[in-house]
């Protein structure tokens, strides 16, 4: 009897250090297998600048409400995609998840299996948003209010900065801006 503390403890440890730890600010999000609602096969590629995430009815709930009179162009806008991780659920109710999923007027990625949990933190109740960088983590927010969540989807992008003309090219046009027209002359 003596024994069995150590032994547990020993068990928890090996447990606990094979668990997947969430990826932090910093870190690289690692490649998730996920589908669509129509069961196709998804991936997050390094355009993807965010990921709203949702790993239970009120956090899936939270986003449907902050996404009502919006559609699929507001997470495109933002170069966004949606993740409800339902693989806690049972079978049936998965079935049920996902069949309504696609009635939404945005995509959301479903994660049956649970291989987001490690990857992503998820908070119950909240909509996890991640913001990324090239597949990098730059920033992680648990919103729990459906204004908030909102204002997290106005959210745009910077625009690509413009690309520098040669130095030939940019001759060429500030001599075409110095040449008079001949509108207006007579």
């Amino acid at each position: 009897m003596k024994h069995s503390l150590p032994i547990a403890l020993l068990i928890c440890t090996i447990f606990l250090s094979t668990a997947p730890q969430a990826a932090e600010v910093g870190e690289r999000l690692p490649e998730l297998a996920l589908k669509d609602a129509n069961g196709d096969p998804q991936s997050i590629d390094a355009t993807v600048l965010r990921i709203y995430a949702t790993i239970d009815r009120k956090g899936g709930k939270l986003m449907e409400i902050a996404m009502q009179g919006q559609d699929q162009a507001t997470l495109d806008a933002q170069q966004a995609v949606a993740i409800a991780n339902i693989s806690a659920a049972p079978g049936f109710v998965r079935r049920i998840i996902r069949s309504s999923l696609k009635g939404d007027r945005y995509a959301t990625w479903v994660d049956e299996s649970g291989n987001s949990d490690g990857p992503i933190k998820y908070k119950e109740d909240r909509v996890t948003v991640l913001e990324l960088d090239q597949h990098r983590i730059t920033a992680i927010r648990f919103v729990a209010d459906a204004e908030q969540l909102k204002q997290e989807l106005q959210w745009r992008p910077a625009p690509e900065p413009e690309v520098a003309a040669t130095p030939e090219a940019a001759a060429a046009e500030a001599g075409a801006a110095d040449q008079p027209t001949s509108k207006g002359v007579q």
